[in-house]
């Protein structure tokens, strides 16, 4: 009986290190994203949770401000922190604004839409700031004429 178990135990064992895919292997893809959960800073204002507009767009991005109908001038900062598991092996950022924005990773800027570019879609690629561990990203946001919003995406590809 002894033998018949032990012989078991080995088959099993031989069997998950056959299906078994090393750690090292595995690509993983993850976004952070402009959301409706983010909070908003906007002028001298308490921190609120961002509003979405909630059109089709052509740019799948999710556009955000703290208020959708309000016409006056000002801007709006988010701070998000994400974690990033495994060595990144590719990174890009998509941005929109209406009417212009900075964005900052780590504390450096990015991109930015520029008064002249207002309401202007950006792609930046080969985002080397963004590291393994902990990640800051940073937007300001600013509404110069009617109503103003922005959205992100991030897209991180890592190896673990």
């Amino acid at each position: 009986m002894l033998y018949k178990v032990g012989l078991f135990f080995l088959l099993a064992l031989g069997a998950s290190s056959v299906c078994c895919t090393p750690i090292g292997r595995f690509d993983l893809t993850f976004y952070v994203t402009s959301l409706e959960n983010d909070e908003l800073i906007c002028g001298n204002r308490a921190p609120v949770k961002a509003v979405s507009k909630q059109d089709n767009n052509q740019y799948g991005l999710v556009f955000i401000w703290d208020d959708l109908s309000s016409t006056v001038l000002y801007n709006c900062r988010s701070t998000k922190y994400f974690y990033v598991a495994g060595k990144v092996t590719e990174a890009f950022i998509e941005t929109f604004a209406d009417d212009y924005m900075y964005v900052f990773l780590n504390d450096v800027q990015v991109t930015a839409i520029s008064s002249n570019d207002a309401c202007a879609y950006k792609i930046v690629h080969n985002l080397n700031l963004i590291k393994s561990g902990l990640n800051k990203l940073h937007v300001n946001a600013y509404n110069t004429n009617v109503i103003g919003y922005f959205g992100y995406k991030i897209t991180i590809k890592t190896k673990l």
